[in-house]
């Protein structure tokens, strides 16, 4: 939309035309991310491992399509996160609302999904009355354990690692 303005306001002034937006003109005038709505069901046993459970997972697309088929693919395809699920369901569906188009970002609609299953996970770790660190690293994907979209990892991950606290963040 902002190239259009530009190219209508070039070809009537016959000169080239910069424009540029201060932070609110640029809020108002650019898309936005796809808003989503996800539910988490899940399974988990006493000592913390998750052992099932159902995810649903929704896009608002807003007024046209655009890229929501992509961002709902990405979305659905990060929606177990980097966990290890014995059993799960995963249902996803973009819908079209009576609101302004929304576009594609970085991460095509992982963020949105891995966000929720991360809040998700905090809150599994409070009702076990476990850490959240620990939480996670009892349930991260191991090589040869498939994930929800029955691939299997066969590379060495190193997510232990990642879960450990950092000087400085806790």
């Amino acid at each position: 939309m902002i190239a259009g303005h530009a190219a209508l306001l070039a070809m009537e002034s016959g000169r080239p035309v910069k424009i540029i937006y201060d932070r609110t003109e640029d809020m108002v005038a650019t898309t936005k991310r796809h808003p989503s709505r996800t539910r988490h069901r899940t399974a988990v046993s006493k000592d913390g491992k998750i052992l099932g459970g159902e995810i649903e997972f929704a896009i608002d697309g807003g007024a046209y399509a655009t890229l929501s088929s992509v961002v709902l693919s990405r979305g659905t395809i990060h929606a177990g996160g980097p966990y290890y699920w014995p059993s799960v369901r995963i249902r996803t569906k973009a819908v079209a609302t009576n609101s302004r188009r929304t576009e594609a970002f970085r991460g095509f609609g992982a963020p949105q999904s891995l966000f929720a299953m991360e809040r998700h996970m905090d809150r599994i770790a409070q009702v076990v009355g476990i850490s959240p660190i620990e939480i996670r690293r009892r349930n991260f994907l191991k090589p040869g354990k498939p994930q929800p979209q029955n691939k299997t990892i066969r590379e060495n991950i190193d997510l232990h690692s990642s879960a450990r606290p950092r000087a400085g963040t806790f």
